[in-house]
């Protein structure tokens, strides 16, 4: 996968991930397409096993937050949190939007910033 789409549409490029991030995005994939239960599935995202925050102590810092990997990972998180119904999807989010294409056509954005989903209450 070179390019992921997010929810909302965006294009993520992923053909300059490191080996590293290359083998965690392949399980995050795996574990998605499995469809592990959201909050395992957002330990992995947030946890060590995550290149990105073991680099950086755990922390989740700016640089994190705006690389493509931690986008996607996010994002796939997202989607299993939509799907198992633990958070509502923003407006203008498309959880049918196929994320996995090299081929992405993002439709021009009105400028607005999309916040975080929301929990689901019991989620």
């Amino acid at each position: 996968m070179e390019r992921y789409r997010t929810l909302d549409g965006q294009s993520l490029e992923l053909a300059n991930l490191t080996p590293s991030e290359r083998s965690y995005l392949d399980l995050c994939v795996s574990a998605y397409e499995h469809h592990v239960a959201w909050a395992t599935f957002s330990q992995l995202v947030e946890g060590r096993e995550n290149p990105l925050l073991d680099a950086n102590a755990g922390r989740i810092t700016p640089g994190v937050m705006n690389h493509p990997l931690y986008q996607t990972v996010r994002d796939l998180e997202d989607r299993l949190g939509v799907e198992q119904g633990c958070l509502t999807a923003n407006a203008g989010d498309d959880p049918t939007l196929q994320p996995y294409t090299d081929h992405v056509h993002v439709s021009a954005k009105d400028g607005t910033a999309h916040g975080p989903l929301h929990r689901v209450a019991g989620h």
